[in-house]
């Protein structure tokens, strides 16, 4: 039985939602442990790639829910972030993205994959509007925008919220 890199990746977006560090929870994940080498790159560059965009995926979520999730189906707010990682950010094509979606959603909630399909068939439809609308100061908590507009002004603030977003350097020794 294969593991779903997209089930290791919501695991670990839950726990480090749960206030577990990134790293503590890959070293405690089985089932990432488990994956082969390639496999765990996917699900380290998934999870990063929704942290460091973290802001702008949930504002996007925000546009497209008539009303907001409750706390009580938090797993299936991270599968449509986990979704919304791999249309906009990854080179993950739509149709696999919202399928793997809706498919962990079933396991999970069943009575959500609807809305699951719903919200991130419309993001992979409007994927190139939301794409040119992106603003990378949505990824930085508001009380340290605020703080750094006010120290920096607002362009060095931009560049700073852009640099956030960039994929560090492979560094190999």
């Amino acid at each position: 039985m294969s593991i779903n890199t997209r089930e290791v990746s919501l695991e670990i977006i839950c726990d480090v939602y749960n206030k577990l560090k990134f790293d503590e929870s890959i070293k405690n994940n089985k089932k990432f442990q488990k994956l082969d080498s390639r496999d765990q790159s996917f699900v380290k560059m998934l999870v990063l790639t929704f942290l460091r965009r973290n802001g702008e995926i949930d504002k996007i979520i925000k546009e497209f829910l008539e009303k907001p999730l409750s706390k009580k189906v938090h797993e299936i707010n991270n599968i449509i972030r986990i979704g919304i990682t791999q249309i906009l950010f990854l080179d993950v094509k739509d149709y696999s993205a919202v399928d793997t979606c809706v498919e962990i959603s079933k396991k999970i909630m069943p009575g959500m994959a609807a809305l699951v399909n719903a919200v991130l068939r419309k993001v992979s439809k409007n994927k190139n509007n939301i794409i040119n609308n992106l603003n990378t100061l949505d990824n930085l908590p508001e009380w340290i925008k605020i703080k750094l507009i006010q120290n920096f002004g607002l362009e060095d603030t931009k560049k700073i919220a852009n640099k956030i977003i960039e994929t560090p350097y492979l560094d190999i020794k």
